[in-house]
Order: structure tokens, then C-alpha cells, then sequence
């Protein structure tokens, strides 16, 4: 299957997907209100961090080594099985001592089994990623979509379930949130599991060397999403929950955004994996080229939509997410460069050519929103990330230039051809639907 095929039925699923999640955003935001929105997104933000402690980078060795040694993919799934669950119930265990003080950290009556759901997230959240980045190695990119889609899909039958009967609360829409991961986690793994070669089991071998290459992976990666992510956390410490409630639906919508990126992405990297480094450079280029023409406009669709839809969708109290979101878009499609970027290096056996890129705009996040966000709550953290998140995408290309012999423009500056291109598939894609 082609890489415009692959990407353009990613794009499909992806836009379900994202469907789905603005109905369930909708009905949380309009239940839970500001405050309550916000202690749901504190507890949902604990586990998805701590997934990328507990997988300690493994994840993506086995997507690598399903790639590229596919007789031996039944030891990397075994091995990835062991390391996701050992690492997640570790780093659940781990956490237990801080409970009470996370759970004061969140306020706002936050229940005391809301830590514990939140921290026996952890192996089923980490077993799902392990699942979707092997399925990825293994080039099955509609199964990774449907299995994501399936739990999309879940999450929303859950929470509009209980909507209807009036028992929507920030406890049991996380309840819900988790049961989602386990199902959705579960297809994948079977869908990963039926499309091995070799009988599934343990190797000591590519457990030393998934855990090597994972472990020089998993400070950038680590960086990256913490880059993404943590700022919500700043909000939370320098202003109220209700900010907190508006800033999380803020990111949720660019996250919506960022799962169009991620059709190009999933259809990217399997094709990184098994190309010549003068054909993965190539590809490189013109897909970040594509991508910025494309995602560009699409940014300012969405940000243009954002001003009505907000306060129709999720109620006037998150208004201000508007403006937010309009700060988010453009930095998140400027990174997404050093994302594929980054894919096309670790591809290479270079997991840790990204480090430096991801920890100096953490680094930098930090600071700039000890310096907003106290002035101008979540409004003030969006502005910060925008401006690191670019930072990112600037010096990943960069760091991408030095490293294949490059410029960073063939990753930054599209070309007339990359213009031909898009309208090209646009076209295509129009006559395959009048048809």
C-alpha cells in the first residue's frame, strides 16, 4: 500500500477518532464545569506521563526490531509484554508513597480512589503504548487506527452512558477513561500478536539491547512529551483549578489537531525504518515539506472555527480556551518537523540525536512559564509553548542537518513540487470520491 494511501486512511480513522473525542470533550466540559474538568484532567495527566517513565524507551526498540528483524518479532513482542507490565506496576509502586500529596497538589475534593485509579492506569496505559508502537513496526497502520479508534469510541459510549443517567463525575469519568485503554490495548496486542512470524517468547539478547538502544531513546523522549505536557501541571501550581479545566480543553483541542499529524506520521515511520539513509533523507524532506503546506492551512481552519465552537460545543465558562488555542496551533505545527525528524534519526540508531533539542526547550518552558503563567494563567502557558514548541521543531532540523549531511531548509522550506504534489493528491482524491 502506498504512503498517501496509508496516510490519507490514517487521516480517516484519525478524523473519527478526533470526531469522537470532541463529543466526549463537549460532554465533560458541560458536566464537570471548569473545576471539576480540571481535577479530571490532573488525574488522567499523572498516568500518561508516568507511561514513559515505566516503558523506559522499550517501546520503541521493539517497534525498531519488529522493523528490522521481523524472523525474531515473537521475542521483541514478549520481551516488550514483560517490560511494559514490570515497568508500569514499578512505577506505579513508586508513586504509592506520594499519593496524598499529589492528591493535595490536585485540591478541589479530589477523592482518594481517584490516585488509585489514576496510579493502576499506569501498566494498562503502558501496555497500550508498547501495542500501538509495535503494530507501527510492523507496518500494520490500519489495525494501530482501528485499535486507537476502538478506544476512542469506548471512552465516549462510557461517558455518554453515564451523562444520560446523571453520574457523570471527574471519578468515574476516569474510571471510564482507563477501562477504554484496557480494551483498546487488548485489540491491539491481538492484532500484534496474530501478525508475528515467530512464536512469541523471552530473549535475553534483545532484552539487553532493546533496553541499551531504549535507554539512550528515553531522556529526549521523555523530554519531548514532558515539553507537551507538563505545563498543565504549571497552571495547576501557579493559578486555580478553574484555569486548570480551561487550559486542558485548550490542549485537548490541539491534541485533536496533532492526531491529523499523526496520519502522516504513522504512514511515515514504517517506511523510515526499512529505507536506505539516502531514501529516508528524501522522504524526510518532502513528507515535513508536505506536511507544513498542509497542517498550515488546516491550523487556520481550525483556530478560525475555535472562536464560535468553543463556547457553542463546551459552554461560555471556557471561552477563554479560544484564544488559547489559537497560540497552541502554530507551535505544535512547527514541531511536529522535529517529530518526523526525530522518527527518520532514531530509524538510524540514533535514539538520543534528539535529546539535546527536547531538554533545552523543556528546559525553557519551564522558565518561560514561571514567568507567564502567574501574570496570565493559562493564556500565559499557551504563549510559553508556543514559543518552545517551535524552538523544537527549529533546532530538531537543525540537529537533523548535521546528522544526514543536509540542510535544514529541504526539512522547512516547501518547494513549488511539494505545492504540485499536494494539489496533485487533493485532486485524486476528489475524483476517487465523485467516482
Amino acid at each position: 500500500m502506498s504512503f498517501l494511501r496509508d496516510a490519507a486512511q490514517t487521516f480517516l480513522l484519525q478524523a473519527v477518532a478526533a470526531v469522537l473525542q470532541l463529543a466526549a470533550n463537549a460532554l465533560l466540559s458541560r458536566t464537570l464545569g471548569t473545576e471539576g474538568r480540571g481535577v479530571y484532567e490532573l488525574l488522567t495527566l499523572l498516568p500518561t506521563i508516568a507511561v514513559y517513565v515505566a516503558s523506559l524507551g522499550y517501546g520503541n526498540a521493539a517497534m525498531r526490531f519488529a522493523a528490522k528483524v521481523p524472523q525474531r518479532d515473537g521475542a521483541a513482542a514478549g520481551n516488550s509484554l514483560l517490560i511494559a507490565l514490570i515497568g508500569g506496576l514499578a512505577t506505579a509502586a513508586c508513586l504509592w508513597p506520594a499519593g496524598e500529596r499529589l492528591r493535595a497538589f490536585i485540591g478541589g475534593d479530589c477523592p482518594p480512589l481517584g490516585l488509585v485509579l489514576a496510579l493502576a492506569a499506569i501498566p494498562i496505559l503502558t501496555l497500550e503504548l508498547h501495542a500501538g508502537l509495535f503494530l507501527t513496526g510492523q507496518k500494520a497502520v490500519l489495525q494501530g487506527n482501528l485499535a486507537k479508534t476502538a478506544q476512542v469510541a469506548l471512552a465516549l459510549c462510557g461517558a455518554a452512558l453515564l451523562f444520560a443517567y446523571d453520574e457523570l463525575t471527574p471519578l468515574r469519568a476516569l474510571a471510564v477513561w482507563i477501562a477504554s485503554f484496557a480494551v483498546g490495548g487488548a485489540l491491539a496486542w491481538a492484532f500484534a500478536l496474530r501478525r508475528l512470524e515467530a512464536p512469541i517468547q523471552l530473549a535475553a539478547d534483545l532484552l539487553h539491547d532493546g533496553l541499551a538502544f531504549g535507554l539512550r531513546f528515553f531522556g529526549g523522549n521523555f523530554a519531548l512529551f514532558l515539553l507537551f505536557r507538563v505545563d498543565l501541571w504549571f497552571v495547576r501550581a501557579w493559578s486555580d483549578l478553574g484555569e486548570v479545566g480551561i487550559y486542558g480543553l485548550a490542549t485537548k483541542l490541539a491534541v485533536l489537531f496533532q492526531m491529523s499529524a499523526r496520519s502522516i506520521e504513522r504512514a511515515f515511520v514504517p517506511r523510515i525504518l526499512t529505507a536506505s539513509a539516502d531514501e529516508a533523507t528524501a522522504l524526510t524532506g518532502r513528507t515535513t515539506r508536505a506536511f507544513l503546506l498542509v497542517m498550515s492551512g488546516a491550523a487556520v481552519l481550525l483556530g478560525l472555527a475555535a472562536i464560535p465552537g468553543v463556547p457553542l460545543l463546551f459552554g461560555a465558562e471556557f471561552q477563554p480556551a479560544v484564544a488559547q488555542v489559537a497560540w497552541l496551533l502554530p507551535g505544535i505545527v512547527v514541531a511536529n518537523v522535529g517529530i518526523l525528524a526525530n522518527g527518520d534519526l532514531i530509524s538510524r540508531g540514533l535514539p538520543s540525536a534528539g535529546s539535546f533539542a527536547a531538554i533545552t526547550c523543556l528546559v525553557m518552558n519551564v522558565a518561560v512559564d514561571r514567568w507567564l503563567i502567574p501574570a496570565h494563567g493559562g493564556l500565559g502557558a499557551a504563549i510559553g509553548s508556543c514559543v518552545c514548541y517551535a524552538a523544537y521543531g527549529l533546532l530538531m532540523a537543525r540537529h537533523y542537518a548535521k546528522a544526514t549531511g543536509s540542510r535544514a531548509s529541504a526539512l522547512l522550506l516547501p518547494r513549488r513540487a511539494d505545492v504540485v504534489a499536494v494539489v496533485a493528491m487533493v485532486q485524486r482524491a476528489c475524483r476517487r470520491r465523485s467516482r
